[in-house]
């Protein structure tokens, strides 16, 4: 049985462990790189909210279920709206002259490409249940390098503006720090950039060149909202 001494005494020994773990954690925050800290801490953070609010999610479309998929669609945009900013804020870093260089471009870099990941995800769950009204990704793969990256991007900007319900989702091929990439890019077997994946065809079966030009993504899309 405990007395009341030596239920102090645990409660000061704990108060002591716990100021000296803090004390280690403050210590290694402070000798670590900051940046990766702050990357695994960040990637913890939006995995453990997203992970949080699927489970939000579903519950309240199953208890409100008249407005699902309106709610979910409006969700994936405002998903898509915040990906868009992590993909100017990327640009803004390679045009500045840093790109790589600069520590924040990584954490940035791979939390775009979670998010759009996570995006894809929610689309298709969405097209799931949500059949007479779908949103139809377009999945995009660049190196950064290829001749055709700037025509090809002009071409999906312009395509995208044309339409109301595709979304442009755009992957550097070469990027390996993020394994569900790589899965995603050996499912679609991306050998070459660019590289477009739209609905059940891809730039091979589009053309025999490394450009997919307006007229064919319109004529795509046409067969896609027609089947």
């Amino acid at each position: 049985m405990f007395t009341k001494k030596k239920v102090k005494l645990l409660l000061l020994e704990s108060l002591l462990i716990v100021v000296a773990v803090y004390a280690i954690i403050f210590y290694l925050t402070d000798v670590l790189d900051q940046e990766r800290f702050k990357e695994l801490e960040n990637q913890l953070t939006v995995s453990s909210l997203k992970q949080e609010s699927r489970y939000v999610m579903n519950d309240f479309f199953s208890t409100f279920s008249e407005n699902e998929c309106e709610l979910m669609r409006n969700s994936i945009y405002e998903e898509y709206d915040y990906v868009k900013d992590l993909f100017s804020d990327i640009n803004r870093y390679v045009m500045s002259g840093l790109g790589r260089n600069e520590p924040r471009y990584s954490v940035n870099k791979r939390e775009y490409t979670l998010n759009q990941l996570d995006m894809l995800n929610m689309i298709n769950f969405y097209n799931e249940g949500c059949e007479d009204a779908k949103i139809y990704p377009l999945l995009y793969f660049n190196d950064g390098e290829s001749s055709g990256i700037d025509t090809q991007g002009l071409i999906l900007s312009q395509f995208y503006e044309e339409t109301t319900d595709v979304i442009v989702l755009i992957f550097d091929k070469n990027y390996e720090d993020e394994q569900l990439l790589v899965k995603l890019r050996n499912y679609y077997n991306v050998t070459q950039a660019p590289f477009i994946v739209f609905g059940d065809k891809n730039t091979k079966d589009f053309t025999n060149n490394d450009i997919v030009y307006l007229r064919t993504l319109r004529n795509e899309y046409d067969n896609m909202k027609n089947i």
